[in-house]
């Protein structure tokens, strides 16, 4: 779709899972998160929200959502930030799938109660590498596991202001976000649920084509314009936004189709230095990666490919055995001469499941962050070369609590020191704009987002470059989401669009538990042909989109006249 005729919906509601009375919110965790589980088979669950202005005491425990998937654990009380109503603290939760269960007393009198459903304590793992693990070239299944989760978000060049915080389970029509589609993990995430008796996480970083001299480029800062030469953001977004957050147990690598001509020693260092900043990234200098050995392209391998994928497993620390692949061939594996499908991609699925063995489990040191400041993340600063006085975009993916007169600042930090240099206005926009001072010395800085009202201090993003002769860079246009007000009933458990290019109509889509009223409104002077609030239908008496897959009722809105997209206005009752 160009951008040029891109629409924008604006959504009318905050869609969370949790019922609440009297102001008690909770803004993390939300339904569907997974949280890596250490080797003691637990995790430790940072809680915020905030509580109604009476409330004297916060408490919250985490009750399984079925026996034998976790164990009750005790009222733990949860502390206010200074100066506010919002509150933050973390209990112990063993693995499994949990209610949590928050509740607000004045004294010793409940006032307010409040839920979230389905948070996991589990796997975590990042897909990453090239085409075989990214998918996309045929329908898979849904999951049949409700313990399977993805972050249901996919962009060719990813906008980090658009990030969801927002899980769903993987079905045909979800996306592995944030880039990549379901492909095989609907069904590897079941088996493994089945087997290790605990919820399961995928985050999607790969991309198809791609060559182990993109990946480490890239990862080096070398961004270029196109999807494959900037290739390593997408791993450094999963990294920075979301395993911040819950942890990983690995990185799971499938890639080197696109590297036939490549030596061992240069595709090792490569991929060492990919596998290094990872690690660079999280801090956590254990972060486990399962390399396979695959080299496989229209009926040629590479054996100097495979000794060096076999040299990473056998000298980086670390570095695990993943599935071997270039024994897989033949028309009814791969009917394309390259891509796994059909009975290929089960035996694909097996290899992989093969190798996330009990030994695999046992060995691998899983990555279990406890940070607060992972409630306001930031990410990249694009491009990550600036002159001083250009102004830039300093995204970020919030999830703090906060007061309703709070506002965001950016702090641009050096990197060698983390001093704090500039602070931006305060604002409320995700991204903010903030121009560069114009005396800002050359060199390496960082930017991060902070909340005012609590203070929470965010993380610190990837550092970028200032040079005063750098290429001029022109300020680049954002989209600004707007949210206003309501409360959604429990019932409606996801909303969303379906933007029809060639008809410049929409499909609202909602899950739901009961029926629903959708309706659209355009603000920009165009109409549609379905006006007023309307019952919606049952998904199945539309088109087998595979959008569609995660959703139980629509509505289509076909424009009238015909018109070129604009903005709308979308709502549902």
């Amino acid at each position: 779709m160009s951008a040029s005729v891109r629409p924008i919906l604006l959504v009318l509601l905050i869609l969370y899972s949790a019922r609440s009375f009297a102001q008690l919110t909770i803004t993390s965790p939300v339904p569907r998160i997974v949280y890596q589980r250490n080797q003691a088979d637990e995790a430790t669950i940072i809680i915020t929200g905030l509580a109604p202005p009476t409330a004297t005491t916060i408490e919250a425990r985490f009750m399984p959502m079925a026996v034998g998937q976790g164990e009750v654990t005790a009222w733990t009380p949860l502390s206010f930030l200074p100066s506010s109503k919002a509150f933050r603290g973390s209990v112990l939760v063993k693995k499994g799938q949990y209610r949590l269960d928050v509740r607000a007393k004045t004294g010793s009198t409940v006032v307010a109660e409040t839920y979230v459903n389905r948070v996991g304590v589990g796997e975590v793992f990042v897909l990453a590498g090239q085409s075989n693990v990214y998918g996309g070239l045929q329908r898979v299944p849904s999951s049949e596991e409700d313990r399977v989760s993805c972050v249901d978000f996919r962009q060719e060049t990813i906008n980090e202001y658009l990030l969801p915080f927002r899980f769903s389970n993987v079905s045909y029509g979800s996306n592995i976000g944030p880039s990549q589609p379901p492909h095989l993990w609907s069904i590897l995430g079941d088996r493994l649920v089945r087997r290790l008796n605990v919820p399961v996480m995928f985050l999607g970083a790969a991309l198809g084509g791609t060559s182990s001299d993109e990946w480490k480029q890239s990862a080096a800062g070398n961004l270029g314009n196109t999807p494959n030469s900037s290739v390593y953001r997408r791993l450094g977004i999963a990294l920075l936004h979301y395993v911040s957050r819950t942890g990983a147990r690995a990185v799971l690598w499938h890639q080197g189709e696109n590297d036939l001509m490549t030596s061992t020693q240069t595709y090792f260092d490569n991929i060492q230095y990919v596998i290094n900043k990872s690690r660079q990234q999280t801090g956590f200098n254990q972060l486990a990666w399962m390399v396979s050995r695959t080299s496989f392209v229209a009926g040629q391998t590479s054996a100097t490919v495979i000794a060096a994928q076999n040299q990473l497993i056998a000298q980086v620390h670390d570095v695990f055995a993943g599935p071997a692949t270039d024994s897989i061939v033949g028309p009814e594996n791969r009917p394309d001469g390259t891509h796994m499908l059909g009975e290929g991609l089960y035996r694909f699925i097996n290899t992989w499941e093969q190798c996330l063995n009990s030994t695999f489990f046992n060995t691998s040191v899983p990555f279990t962050p406890v940070d607060s400041s992972a409630f306001i993340t930031s990410g990249y600063t694009l491009p990550l070369t600036r002159r001083p006085g250009e102004t830039i975009q300093v995204a970020s993916l919030r999830a703090d609590a906060h007061e309703s007169d709070n506002q965001y600042v950016a702090q641009l930090v050096r990197a060698d020191n983390n001093q704090v240099v500039y602070e931006s206005a305060p604002g409320t926009a995700n991204p903010l704009m903030v121009t560069l001072p114009a005396n800002l010395p050359d060199g390496q800085y960082r930017m991060r987002t902070n909340s005012t009202h609590p203070v929470t201090l965010g993380t610190l993003g990837e550092p970028f470059q200032v040079h005063q002769s750098a290429t001029p860079t022109a300020t680049q246009p954002s989209i600004q989401l707007t949210t206003s007000g309501g409360t959604t009933d429990p019932a409606i458990q996801r909303f969303a669009y379906r933007y029809e290019p060639k008809s410049h109509g929409f499909f609202v889509m909602v899950r739901s538990d009961i029926p629903v009223e959708t309706q659209v409104i355009s603000i920009d002077g165009g109409s549609f042909g379905n006006s007023g609030w309307n019952v919606a239908s049952p998904s199945s008496q539309g088109p087998d989109y595979a959008e569609f897959a995660d959703f139980n009722y629509l509505n289509n809105y076909p424009p009238a006249p015909l018109v070129l997209g604009g903005l709308s206005l979308a709502g549902i009752g």
